[in-house]
């Protein structure tokens, strides 16, 4: 048993000295390109979701509550194509996600103690589908 435990100490030793050896790789960041809606200083980018198919980035602008559509084929020079306006389904959009060009927005409820609303439109910015109550029953 002491020959099984003594093995065992060692490659554990062992396995400490290797990974303690091993150098710890550092992470730089760096912008390469920018983008500044209208609000500048008043409003920034909640969430965005990128869509690799048309490289289209759709951004929660949370000052007006609705999508940003930002071209990023050029990355250093991303540009605004349009905006999807969520208005008609609520207090603005929460989050976004984006899957074959086809966006999800789940959108703040007004008054606030009525459920959420998600809302799924084409990349064109039209209304596909609206579902409204997302609790879970069983």
């Amino acid at each position: 048993m002491w020959k099984i435990a003594g093995r065992a100490l060692f490659v554990l030793c062992l396995s400490l000295i290797v990974l303690s050896s091993i150098a710890v790789a550092k992470i730089s960041v760096r912008p390469i390109g920018t983008y500044e809606s209208e609000f500048i200083f008043e409003s920034a980018a909640k969430i965005g979701a990128h869509d690799p198919n048309t490289q289209r980035l759709y951004v929660v602008n949370t000052n007006s509550g609705n999508i940003d559509v930002l071209d990023i084929n050029n990355p250093a020079n991303p540009t605004r194509l349009s905006q999807i306006d969520t208005e008609p389904y609520g207090d603005g959009a929460n989050s976004v996600a984006v899957h074959n060009e086809v966006v999800a927005t789940a959108m703040q409820a007004d008054p606030e103690q009525v459920p959420d609303t998600n809302v799924f439109f084409n990349r064109i910015g039209y209304s596909i589908v609206l579902i409204e109550d997302m609790e879970l029953r069983r």
